[in-house]
C-alpha cells in the first residue's frame, strides 16, 4: 500500500480520539472522467460502464473500467483522448467510528425537557429563533451514513437515497444520525438539541453501514440533493487529496444556489482537506465548550469558523450484527473497515484461511474462517476475498466475548464479522445451507459525540436558519459565507486565525447581519433605529467594492454586491428613522 492516498471521516467519542485507518487510494475499477461537449463519446468511453453522469457538472461521467484492461491503462488511454478534460481514479473514504459506549447513551425520555444544550447556547441559535425562526421550509441534505429511520429524535426525511451499492439508506453505523439530529433533531433528554428543527431533512448515504465509501458515491450525493431542492449541504467528512471532480461538483452546487459545509478533519494537522478547503464551501473547525480550539481540530488558511465539536448531544442508534441459519441468529461483531450490509449465500468452511484451505467453490459464497494465531484477520479476509467470498465469518478460537470493533487496516468490499467459538463449532455443521449475514438495531438512544463532525451540522443548521429567515433567492450562497464569517464571536488570536478561522459560529449576529440590509435596510448595528452610529458604519463600507464575498455584504443595501451612491439613496431614506420597534 506505499504511496497511496488516504481519505477520511472524522468522529470520535468522548476522552478517546478515533484513530483514523489509512486504506487503499482507489476503489476497483472506478474513475471519474470529465469531457468536452464535442468528444467522441464511444471511443473515449470503449470498454467502459458508465455509472452516473452529472446533473450539475457538464461532461462529469463516474464510469466502471472492464477487467480486460486495467486501471492505470484505461486512465493513460483517456487522458490521452483530445476532449478529455481530466481523468481520475476513485478514491476511499472511511470512517474510524467506534459503537458509543453505554454510559454515554439515555434512552428517548417520556418527559422532554425545553432547556437548550450548551452548544446550541454557545452559538446564540436560541436568541435567533424569536425573530428568525428555525428553518421552516427549508431543506437542508445530510451526506453521511444514512438515518435512523425510527428514531424517535428525528423528523420523516423528506426525501433519502442511498448511492452505496447494495445498502439502503438506513443508518447502521450511527454517525449520519448524529450529525443530522444536530441540525433537525427534536427534543430530548438533553433537552433542544437542534439549531435548526423545524426545516426540512434530506438524506443522502454516501459512506457505507461499515463506516467507508467511495468519492464517487459523494458527488453523486451532491448531484441528487441539489435535484431535490436542497437550499444546504452538509458533509462531516474529508480527505487529505485534491480531487478535481469534486472540486466542480462542489463549485457547480454553489452556482446552483447552494451553501455547502464541511469538516476541516481531525489529524491536528495544517494541510488542506476537502471538500472543506475548496472556496465553495464553509471549512469548519472544533472548538470546546470553553470557545477553545480543539486540540484534534485540522488547522489552515482555508477555515470559515469554528463551532461546538467537543461531547455534543445528539440522536443514535445502536447497530447490532447477526449470522443466522436455521438454528437461529447468532451474535456478531462487525470488523471496523467491513462494507456492512446484509448478504445470504451456502456457506463454504474455509479452515483457518491459508490459501490452501479456501476452495475455488467459495466464488458468490460466504467464508467462514476459524481465528488463526498465525495469520492475522487482514490475511485471513484477503484470501477469502481473492477467491470470490461475498461475505466473511471468523469464529473465534478461544471461548472468550466477541472483540469488539476488531481491526482491518484497509477498507473490505463485503461483509466480516466475528463470531463466538461455540456459535462457530455449531456453524461447522451447516454444510449445503445458506445463511446470512445481517445488520438490525437493539436501541434508539441519545448520547454525545466528538469531533469536526460534530462541529460541522452547526454551521449547516445556522446556514438553514439563514435561508428561512431570508429566501434563498434573496441572498446568494457567498452572502452566507460573508455574514457567517464576518460576524463569528473573535476567539484565539485576533482576527482571522489559522486555529479557529474568523472565530465561533453566532447564530444571531449573522441573522442581524442581514436584518439591517434586507428587513430593515440602514441598521447596521441592530438597535432598532437607524442613526449616527449606523452611519459611520455605513461610511466605512461606501464605494468599496466588495465581490466575490456576495450581495448584501458591507453597507450594500441594494444586494447589488458593491457600496455605492445607490445604496447611499436607499440609506438616507431611513436615516433617524425607527425602522424595527
Amino acid at each position: 500500500m506505499h504511496g497511496l492516498g488516504r481519505m477520511w471521516l472524522f468522529l470520535t467519542l468522548p476522552g478517546a480520539f478515533a484513530a483514523a485507518q489509512p486504506v487503499p487510494a482507489t476503489p476497483p475499477r472506478t474513475i471519474l472522467v470529465r469531457v468536452a461537449p464535442f468528444i467522441d463519446r464511444a471511443a473515449a468511453f470503449s470498454n467502459l460502464t458508465i455509472e452516473h453522469e452529472s446533473r450539475l457538472v457538464p461532461g462529469l461521467t463516474i464510469a466502471r473500467v472492464h477487467d480486460t484492461e486495467s486501471l492505470d491503462a484505461a486512465l493513460a488511454r483517456l487522458r490521452a483522448v483530445p476532449g478529455v478534460l481530466y481523468a481520475e481514479p476513485d478514491r476511499i473514504l472511511t470512517v474510524a467510528s467506534r459503537d458509543p459506549a453505554p454510559p454515554a447513551l439515555q434512552p428517548a425520555p417520556s418527559t422532554l425537557a425545553a432547556t437548550p444544550t450548551f452548544n446550541l447556547n454557545m452559538i446564540n441559535a436560541p436568541a435567533a429563533w424569536p425573530s428568525y425562526g428555525k428553518g421552516s421550509g427549508i431543506k437542508v441534505a445530510v451526506l453521511d451514513t444514512g438515518l435512523d429511520f425510527a428514531h424517535t429524535g428525528m423528523p420523516t426525511a423528506a426525501a433519502s437515497a442511498s448511492f452505496v451499492p447494495g445498502q439502503t439508506a438506513d443508518d447502521y453505523n450511527f454517525h449520519g444520525t448524529h450529525c443530522a439530529g444536530i441540525i433537525v433533531g427534536k427534543d430530548s433528554i438533553f433537552g433542544s438539541f437542534s439549531v435548526a428543527p423545524d426545516a426540512t431533512l434530506l438524506v443522502g448515504k454516501v459512506v457505507c453501514d461499515g463506516g467507508w465509501g467511495a468519492l464517487s458515491w459523494l458527488i453523486e450525493g451532491i448531484d441528487w440533493s441539489v435535484a431535490q431542492g436542497a437550499s444546504v449541504i452538509s458533509m462531516s467528512l474529508s480527505t487529505d487529496e485534491n480531487s478535481q471532480a469534486l472540486a466542480d461538483s462542489c463549485l457547480a452546487a454553489f452556482d446552483a444556489g447552494v451553501v455547502l459545509v464541511a469538516a476541516a478533519g481531525n489529524q491536528s494537522v495544517n494541510t488542506p482537506h476537502y471538500p472543506a478547503a475548496y472556496p465553495s464551501v464553509l471549512g469548519v473547525a472544533s472548538v470546546n465548550a470553553a470557545a477553545v480550539h480543539s486540540i484534534f481540530s485540522n488547522t489552515g488558511p482555508h477555515l470559515s469558523v469554528s463551532a461546538p465539536g467537543e461531547n455534543i448531544p445528539s440522536a443514535i442508534p445502536i447497530a447490532t450484527s447477526f449470522v443466522s441459519w436455521s438454528a437461529g441468529s447468532k451474535k456478531a461483531s462487525q470488523f471496523t473497515g467491513s462494507f456492512g450490509g446484509s448478504v445470504s449465500a451456502q456457506v463454504v468452511h474455509c479452515g483457518e484461511g491459508l490459501p490452501a484451505q479456501i476452495p475455488r467453490e467459495v466464488w458468490g459464497k460466504i467464508a467462514h474462517i476459524r481465528r488463526s494465531n498465525s495469520l492475522t484477520f487482514a490475511e485471513q479476509f484477503d484470501n477469502a476475498t481473492i477467491m470470490g467470498a461475498i461475505g466473511v465469518v471468523i469464529s473465534n478460537n478461544a471461548p472468550s466475548s466477541l472483540i469488539q470493533d476488531s481491526l482491518a487496516p484497509f477498507f473490505l468490499p463485503v461483509p466480516c464479522v466475528l463470531i463466538s467459538q461455540a456459535d462457530g463449532d455449531a456453524l461447522l455443521t451447516v454444510t449445503t445451507e445458506s445463511i446470512t449475514i445481517g445488520q438490525g438495531y437493539s436501541g434508539h438512544f441519545f448520547g454525545v459525540l466528538t469531533g469536526t463532525s460534530q462541529a460541522t451540522p452547526h454551521v449547516a443548521g445556522v446556514a438553514t436558519l439563514l435561508r428561512a429567515a431570508f429566501a434563498p433567492s434573496v441572498i446568494e450562497p457567498r452572502a452566507i459565507r460573508f455574514a457567517i464569517e464576518h460576524t463569528a464571536t473573535d476567539i484565539d488570536a485576533p482576527g482571522f486565525d489559522e486555529s479557529t478561522g474568523h472565530g465561533l459560529l453566532n447564530a444571531k449576529a449573522a441573522a442581524d447581519y442581514f436584518n439591517g440590509r434586507i428587513r430593515c435596510k440602514g441598521d447596521l448595528n441592530n438597535d432598532n433605529q437607524v442613526d449616527d452610529a449606523d452611519f459611520s458604519l455605513f461610511a466605512v463600507a461606501y464605494d468599496d467594492l466588495l465581490s466575490p464575498a456576495g450581495t448584501y455584504t458591507g453597507a450594500d443595501l441594494t444586494g447589488d454586491a458593491v457600496c455605492d451612491d445607490t445604496d447611499f439613496q436607499q440609506f438616507v431614506q431611513f436615516y433617524d428613522t425607527l425602522v424595527c420597534p
